[in-house]
């Protein structure tokens, strides 16, 4: 799934460059221009692939019937912090299972992705 603003070509950028030079004569009024709109398209095109990942990511919730819970656990000196958590649902026993833990949702998620780090807090831990 394509996110965010289309990829300006550079043949349109430098198309743009020739029309300035012609019509000017001047390209040094052009350049910073020029230079804006590709540092733009740069920043656009890093958003739009952090984006795309941010979607996939989600979007494996639904793909896998996940649950994302957020969970308070106590830290020193009786301060709670927010903790996140993925549920994977089974038939067999246990029926859920805790696959992801992260400090933050997204953390939580790319865990459960990743499915890869034995040792975890949470991993293969089962809800009572």
């Amino acid at each position: 799934m394509s996110v965010g603003a289309p990829r300006i070509p550079d043949t349109e950028i430098d198309d743009f460059m020739r029309i300035c030079k012609s019509e000017r004569d001047d390209s040094r009024l052009c350049r910073p221009i020029i230079g804006q709109l590709r540092w733009d398209m740069g920043r656009l095109q890093q958003e739009n692939e952090r984006l795309k990942v941010v979607l996939d990511t989600y979007g494996a919730i639904e793909e896998n019937g996940w649950d994302l819970q957020c969970v308070d656990t106590s830290t020193d000196g009786g301060i709670y912090d927010v903790q996140w958590r993925v549920i994977e649902h089974y038939m067999a026993e246990p029926t859920e299972r805790i696959i992801g833990y992260g400090t933050t949702s997204l953390e939580a998620l790319e865990q459960a992705l990743d499915n890869s780090t034995p040792g975890a807090p949470g991993d293969g831990q089962t809800l009572t």
